[in-house]
């Protein structure tokens, strides 16, 4: 018994001190998807989409699947309650958004693709919170004109990823991925036109 509270004991300190890690270094969150490039894949698709210029981070260790990982989904949750206000956590769905789709070309690549394909469907979860969150906090009067252009080249990069690496899922994956991708396809279509109808510019972004 006593053995089992030391472990209990010792996977809750590691996931606490994850959190505090994790949230001092929130501070910086806006900046931070331009900042981690993840350079562990074989599959061939450029980490920072050119196109767009957007740079996806590091997934980590832990990947879905893996044993810690609820320790690691926990926490991010926790995170998650923790940030104030509906642009921060806006923002940090993309980021988790983002990392579960690195973690889905890392598991792509262990061959491990029931894991791969629910990071793919965790990511696009975590997407859409993010929209849905950016159109909250607009129509209560934030200006989100910044983090929309974010998340409609996070759109476009997504869409990329997917479409590169559909060729690598067994048979039974592919049209998930496919719907998937054309998902964040009609995201950007949609966005990309919102953004030319308030005038912002949009010249940089490619057409789909």
């Amino acid at each position: 018994m006593f053995r089992n509270l030391f472990l209990t004991g010792t996977f809750l300190l590691f996931g606490f001190l994850v959190l505090v890690v994790s949230i001092l270094r929130s501070a910086s969150l806006r900046h931070s998807f331009n900042l981690g490039d993840y350079r562990g894949a074989n599959i061939g698709f450029a980490k920072s989409v050119d196109e767009v210029g957007y740079f996806f981070v590091y997934p980590g260790k832990v990947l879905p699947g893996d044993l810690l990982w609820g320790i690691k989904a926990a926490r991010d949750k926790f995170w998650l309650f923790l940030t104030p206000g509906a642009t921060r956590k806006a923002e940090l769905n993309l980021l988790f958004s983002d990392k579960r789709l690195m973690g889905f070309v890392a598991l792509l690549e262990k061959g491990r693709f029931d894991d791969a394909f629910n990071a793919m469907i965790r990511s696009e979860s975590y997407f859409k919170e993010a929209s849905r969150l950016e159109e909250e906090a607009r129509k209560s009067g934030s200006n989100t004109n910044e983090l929309l252009i974010l998340l409609v080249k996070a759109s476009f990069a997504h869409w990329k990823v997917l479409r590169e690496t559909s060729e690598f899922l067994p048979s039974e994956f592919r049209s998930e991925v496919e719907k998937s991708a054309n998902f964040y396809s009609n995201f950007y279509r949609v966005k990309l036109n919102y953004l030319k109808s308030i005038n912002l510019d949009t010249s940089s972004l490619p057409q789909l």
